[in-house]
């Protein structure tokens, strides 16, 4: 059992500044959660209710927020003119910052709703890669704080995404700003799902909320490559909690190579390392 973990707990130093195979290596994480949930019956086992609510809070937030599009673009020329095309071009921007934004409040607050399955969900995970017992177990008295912190670290990182999306999402409507600020968003977008993926693991490794935020971007590339993958998976249905899966092995491949504040033993880093060429 022990040589095996050690085999498959090779992560690689992934974090620094931004590069393409960072971004890639970023995605990765992102991707392989996927197998590697299916092979382990207990990750599949505690991911189904946080699929079902992910799916659930994601349809009920699109279909909310879609009657904007219609209103958006209503406010464009009438048919005839030459420049007609804009209404059917603030359809399409509106509708993708309304996907955008159904996105990350379903990834926001899915991590709320679901808190302990997602804490069951790290813990088993970090367990699997040490080969042991995770260090930080759940208890009612810390599934009960989690579920508290991270209702209330909810409005902060709405307005920290809002704050930046928003002026992107106006200057889009002017048309000729949509080719800088839709690239722009979507990076802005990646970012925090690479927040929500790895924001179970740092609470339950009591990395403070603002820490968070700094890790994230001192470590753009891996970040961005983890983000957008997991944005694309977030697309389909029943994914979320492989982002939780994926978001805790990239925490500790940051952590082992000392790429964030961490807590964690010398010798755990050690067989996180292990193997890598």
């Amino acid at each position: 059992m022990s040589g095996e973990t050690t085999k498959r707990a090779g992560l690689r130093d992934v974090g620094g500044s931004f590069s393409p195979l960072r971004m890639f290596h970023g995605a990765l994480f992102a991707v392989s959660s996927v197998p590697f949930v299916f092979r382990h019956p207990r990750l599949l086992a505690w991911s189904v209710v946080p699929m079902l609510v992910q799916v659930a809070l994601f349809a009920g937030l699109l279909l909310l927020a879609w009657p904007l599009t219609a209103a958006i673009a209503h406010l464009g020329p009438e048919p005839g003119h030459w420049y007609s095309f804009v209404g059917g071009l603030l359809f399409v921007l509106t509708a993708v910052g309304v996907v955008l934004l159904s996105l990350v409040l379903s990834l926001m607050l899915g991590s709320v709703v679901c808190d302990p399955f997602y804490d069951v969900l790290s813990q088993e995970t970090e367990a699997l890669l040490l080969g042991r017992p995770a260090s930080k177990r759940a208890t009612l008295g810390k599934v009960l704080k989690g579920i508290v912190n991270e209702f209330l670290s909810l409005p902060w990182r709405l307005v920290m995404f809002a704050l930046v999306a928003g002026p992107l999402w106006l200057l889009s409507l002017t048309g000729f700003m949509a080719v800088v600020t839709v690239p722009l968003t979507l990076a802005w977008t990646w970012m925090f799902v690479a927040l929500s993926g790895m924001g179970r693991s740092l609470a339950r490794h009591d990395v403070r909320r603002r820490t968070r935020f700094r890790i994230i971007f001192s470590n753009p590339g891996v970040a961005l490559g983890f983000g957008g993958a997991g944005w694309l998976l977030s697309h389909l249905p029943l994914t979320s909690p492989f982002l939780v899966v994926g978001g805790t092995r990239l925490h500790l491949s940051l952590a082992a190579w000392d790429r964030l504040p961490s807590e964690l033993p010398e010798a755990d880093k050690a067989l996180l390392r292990a193997g890598v060429q």
